[in-house]
């Protein structure tokens, strides 16, 4: 009986030598893929005008492994998991050729200027738009494999600037001013904005109509835009005989960062302490930048140099604590305007007394603080209602960067005819021909009194 004790003890001894020694091997297995292979960096033009070249380059590091391959593939804009993916170029270490291409919609290659991670896009259409993916795999024996993706955007802009209609320059007897500004077709759709006399106009003149206006074929992406300016005449200006009326269109590319905290109890029955964890950093759902991973660094977390980030987390919070976060914008991806930061918790914008604006620095970027203390009426008023729990905190700091690509404008005079100045001009043509009658008159008893001298004189005589 203790010999059968000691074999089943030996037993579960060496299944635990040799469980303990295959995770060790799995462990050294996956540190040596981590330290292998990598890709370094990928580039793709966050945008381009339809019709213009592009460099695509995937650069990577192998240490000690040797590459087996580069593949790029292209997926919809819009197709967030890669299911629809399809491979354009394939380019294999030790084939004779190494390159090979594969038709794709909107990728057009010049095979003698693309190799290894680099390929050339020699022109672009609106099908070029998409999520381009970049795969390396290392030789035998890891055959690791890793992926990087970034998207890329087409844009068309019209030919010509905005129209006004109707196109009338002056008005008589009408209580209303009624033009429309339309843009033609374009990628992104144009920004339409009304000025009246320099100023832009208020908001209860202005109406969108662009669901009235599109673009005849709507498939290609292409959007039209139309916007209405209704204003009372005797209203606005009312001293004033004439308008000018502006219509500016602006055609903006927009990118956008969201950073993520989370703060929830530690206990699932008291909310008297608090753990905050960064739980998403960086995630550009419209940019299509990459996900990046983030630190452990609860003061201040980067994924990477001139990211969004957020300054001021503590690890742990007690009951009654104040929260003061500052979310900083990073660098912009494009030329753009000052950042437009937001602060949402659990997906609802904070309100105004909770934020402060801070001034936008030397360098173009934005700052945005909140504020709050962690008390019981605050979790009462913004815990996620369908959150079990009803403690747990989400905050978001949204950043949004806008570059302008193009602009134009047009402008239209418009005089007002009046009853008054009809008058003017009435009374004006009046006076002018009574001065003509009366000067005649003048004339007229002139000669009168000439033909009254000279028959005097000739009585005498």
């Amino acid at each position: 009986m203790l010999s059968i004790t000691i074999r089943q003890s030996l037993f579960k001894m060496d299944l635990f030598i040799i469980s303990f020694f295959y995770s060790f091997m799995i462990s050294i297995f996956q540190l040596y893929m981590i330290d292998c292979l990598k890709i370094k960096s990928i580039y793709v033009p966050k945008a381009i005008t339809i019709g213009e070249s592009a460099w695509l380059n995937c650069s990577y590091e192998l240490e000690n492994d040797n590459l087996y391959s580069i593949i790029w593939f292209k997926a919809n804009l819009h197709d967030i998991n890669l299911k629809d993916k399809k491979q354009f170029y394939r380019y294999v270490h030790n084939q004779d050729p190494p390159a090979s291409t594969y038709e794709t919609p909107g990728v057009y290659i010049d095979e003698t200027k693309s190799t290894r991670g680099s390929v050339y896009l020699y022109k672009s259409d609106l099908t070029t738009e998409g999520k381009y993916i970049c795969e390396v795999i290392a030789d035998s024996p890891s055959f690791q494999t890793v992926t990087r993706t970034d998207d890329m955007r087409v844009h068309y802009l019209p030919e010509s600037g905005p129209t006004i209609e109707p196109t009338t320059a002056t008005i008589a007897n009408v209580d209303y001013i009624n033009v429309t500004c339309k843009s033609g077709p374009s990628k992104p759709k144009a920004r339409l904005s009304w000025y009246i006399n320099e100023a832009l106009a208020p908001k209860q003149y202005v109406y969108d109509e662009d669901y009235l206006y599109s673009s005849k074929d709507t498939s290609n992406g292409l959007k039209s835009s139309q916007v209405r300016l209704l204003f009372p005449v005797f209203q606005h200006h009312p001293n004033e005989n004439y308008y000018r009326l502006r219509c500016e269109s602006q055609f903006v590319q927009s990118f956008s960062e969201i950073a993520q905290i989370s703060i929830k109890p530690l206990n699932q029955r008291s909310n008297d302490n608090f753990t905050a964890a960064f739980i998403i950093g960086a995630m550009r759902p419209s940019s299509g930048r990459n996900t990046e991973s983030i630190n452990s660094n609860n003061d201040s977390v980067i994924s990477k140099e001139g990211d969004l980030r957020i300054d001021g987390l503590k690890t742990t919070y007690h009951s009654k604590d104040r929260v003061n976060l500052t979310c900083r914008s990073g660098k912009s991806p494009v030329r753009s305007t000052p950042t437009k930061l937001t602060w949402l918790i659990n997906n609802v914008e904070a309100n105004p007394e909770m934020v402060q604006t801070y001034p936008v620095d030397s360098l173009g970027n934005s700052a945005l603080g909140l504020s709050f203390n962690l008390n019981q009426s605050f979790l009462n008023k913004w815990s996620d209602v369908d959150d079990p729990k009803r403690s747990k905190i989400i905050l978001k700091c949204y950043a949004l960067y806008e570059e302008i690509l193009f602009q134009s404008s047009k402008e239209q005079t418009i005089r007002r005819i009046t009853r008054e100045s009809k008058s003017e001009s009435a009374a004006v043509n009046t006076a002018d021909q009574v001065t003509m009658n009366s000067g005649a008159g003048s004339r007229l008893r002139f000669v009168d009194q000439i033909m009254k001298l000279l028959i005097t004189i000739l009585v005498i005589l």
